[in-house]
């Protein structure tokens, strides 16, 4: 388990990997994260948006958020959503701490919305994911 997370980078001008999304709409380059917390949330995002089996060498990195959306719409769907983002939280983003995550189903828009209230280990602010899935499959966040 992780116990002591800095969460200021030290060195400013060095950039610790990119922002999630991708895509800098002022001059179409990556976005850097300069912070520990901006890098954290990103390796979540790109954890959530990842399909199980889609990633090489590690096949069980990712969710199943994807293949859960097209399966019968049963009570338990949504316990699967919630376990499988758990489970993948705690085992790949570890200083996630998962406070609530609630799945909603917009029938008039065919879509599905998962909100994650989590906080990052030793820091008592909670941060909020809105995950949306369209009824292509296709999940923004």
């Amino acid at each position: 388990m992780v116990t002591n997370i800095d969460f200021i980078n030290k060195t400013q001008n060095i950039a610790l990997g990119l922002m999630i999304p991708f895509n800098n709409p002022n001059n179409g380059v990556f976005v850097l994260s300069y912070t520990t917390r901006d890098q954290m949330i990103s390796n979540f995002k790109n954890l959530l948006l990842t399909a199980k089996g889609e990633r090489i060498y590690q096949p069980n990195f990712g969710t199943n958020i994807q293949k859960l959306l097209f399966e019968p719409n049963v009570e338990d769907i949504t316990s699967n959503i919630i376990d499988d983002i758990t489970s993948a939280t705690l085992i790949y983003c570890p200083y996630i701490n998962i406070q609530k995550i609630t799945v909603r189903n917009l029938d008039n828009l065919l879509a599905l919305v998962i909100d994650i209230v989590f906080n990052l280990v030793n820091n008592p602010y909670m941060e909020t994911l809105a995950l949306n899935i369209n009824q292509y499959g296709e999940v923004q966040i």
